[in-house]
């Protein structure tokens, strides 16, 4: 994606990259909560072409265009530096996950240092670092931003309808990575 005409991200200076993905339907529901408006708004927040966030007293302002194009910008044309990984498949299978990423950045954690590392980073340890300490990227008016960790919200959260906006403005996308609804 571009910023003003100017690649965001320019992977001929940059070693590498790790892009995580996640269900927009899931996404929707962590952004409304994250910037603290209705889940309408966000999911017309994520469809909007060039959509980025101003600077405020805690962010400095960054553009991340709409779902589906930032999707695109990373994974469209497939790269030996950017290594894509499902946020689901990091909850279901985290050693298989976690293991590829380690080896992308060149590292051979063995079994157990990688079972450490993951357990260091599970759901549970970073909510309780940010009720313990604080979480440094939430905004100020914004609910906690590890809230839950898990995939599948939207089923008990979205009505039809949103389901359908979703889907019609990123299809293309979650088709790719398996996230459209059954």
């Amino acid at each position: 994606a571009d910023d003003h005409g100017f690649p965001m991200i320019n992977l001929g200076v940059s070693a590498g990259a790790i892009y995580v993905i996640r269900n927009p339907l899931d996404v929707v529901i962590s952004f409304s909560h994250f910037r603290g408006v209705p889940i309408d708004q966000a999911i017309i927040d994520m469809a909007t072409a060039g959509f980025g966030l101003p600077t405020d007293h805690c962010l400095v302002s960054f553009a991340m265009d709409s779902w589906s194009a930032h999707v695109r910008s990373w994974t469209e044309r497939p790269s030996p530096a950017v290594h894509v990984v499902r946020y689901e498949d990091m909850l279901a299978e985290p050693n298989p996950a976690f293991g590829a990423i380690a080896h992308h950045v060149l590292m051979a954690p063995t079994p157990e240092q990688l079972s450490r590392a993951i357990a260091v980073v599970s759901f549970d340890r970073l909510k309780k670092a940010e009720t313990d300490g604080g979480f440094h990227d939430t905004p100020a008016a914004a609910e906690p931003f590890f809230r839950e960790g898990r995939a599948g919200q939207w089923r008990q959260v979205l009505s039809a309808k949103q389901v359908e906006r979703i889907a019609a403005d990123h299809g293309d996308q979650m088709g790719r990575f398996g996230y459209l609804p059954d």
